[in-house]
């Protein structure tokens, strides 16, 4: 059994019935051993002494600490969140990459020469792993998340990994990005995913503008998912926050428009995507002009639906 159901409403007042919105003025595969793989930075072997490189799911995967540190970059670990940290500089600016065991998300923060830094999002195709007591994590996502340039020798099965020169254009990012407010890891897979396919859903139907990720907004919706879950009821009118408009704001988040999507007894990211997307009213919320989405998920194994789902949209 699922539901899913949506509100609008603009300016102060406008109700409808199926949607909510508002405007205010001003405001995995299997593995394999690939041991006889090679990795060559800045003309130096790198010399993966912890873990051989291991092809999985179509990807080269090499031990994060070896090839990250041959490129400079300092590498840090938190065993409690499982988060591997990864931080360089260089005459661009610097990079700082978070990869969490078991993810294929990455935050990627990027600072340029004069010290404005502009975060995102990215989805590799394979997520990092611990193998053996080593973090690997993709091959050619290490060179493109750094800005450096891959080549690939299929002879000698070596990757050549460089610098770009400060004067050129850094190698374009293969894997899908987005911009990004917030620290990412506060966020589950389920979320993450949701927010990717929310915006596939957008390329579809020809909006060249994606969202970007509030993490803030993302929190401030899980606690409507939640809400629903722990008392029982399925409307965008919360016995506990009220409307969503009043508890965006109660929560600190600040908008000129906004509009919500619920939903409940879907059990994956692709399946209450999809739902929305066949529902005029969410639909619309989804193809809006907005600039920011947080998404909220919340399981409850005794309640009614058990999945609770939130979307909401902002106009900053």
């Amino acid at each position: 059994m699922s539901r899913y159901g949506w509100m609008s409403k603009a300016g102060l007042a406008l109700l409808l019935a199926a949607g909510l919105a508002v405007q205010l003025p001003g405001g995995a595969g299997s593995a394999s051993a690939a041991g006889a793989a090679n990795a060559i930075v800045g003309g130096k072997a790198v010399v993966f002494a912890e873990a051989a490189p291991v092809i999985k799911a179509g990807r080269m995967l090499v031990p994060a600490r070896a090839l990250l540190e041959a490129m400079g970059a300092r590498m840090d670990w938190d065993p409690d969140a499982r988060v591997v940290t990864a931080t360089m500089k260089g005459e661009r600016g610097g990079t700082v990459l978070k990869l969490k065991i078991g993810s294929p998300y990455v935050e990627r923060t990027l600072t340029d020469a004069a010290g404005k830094s502009s975060a995102y999002v990215v989805k590799l195709d394979v997520a990092a792993q611990l193998l053996e007591g080593s973090t690997m994590i993709p091959l050619r996502a290490s060179a493109e998340l750094t800005g450096q340039a891959l080549e690939w020798r299929q002879a000698t099965s070596t990757a050549i990994i460089s610098k770009v020169e400060a004067s050129a254009s850094a190698p374009e990012m293969t894997f899908k990005q987005y911009a990004l407010a917030g620290e990412l890891f506060k966020l589950s897979n389920e979320e993450i995913e949701a927010f990717f396919r929310t915006n596939d859903l957008r390329a579809r139907h020809g909006k060249a503008k994606p969202f970007a990720l509030s993490v803030p907004l993302s929190l401030v919706a899980r606690l409507k998912s939640a809400d629903m879950g722990e008392q029982g009821y399925f409307s965008h009118d919360s016995p506990t926050y009220g409307d969503p408009f009043e508890m965006m704001r109660d929560q600190g988040i600040q908008y000129r428009a906004a509009a919500e999507n619920i939903a409940a007894g879907q059990e994956t990211p692709a399946s209450v995507v999809t739902a929305w997307e066949n529902s005029p009213g969410h639909l619309t919320n989804m193809l809006g002009e907005y600039d920011q989405i947080g998404i909220g998920y919340a399981y409850y194994t005794d309640s009614e639906y058990r999945s609770y789902w939130t979307q909401q949209f902002i106009r900053s």
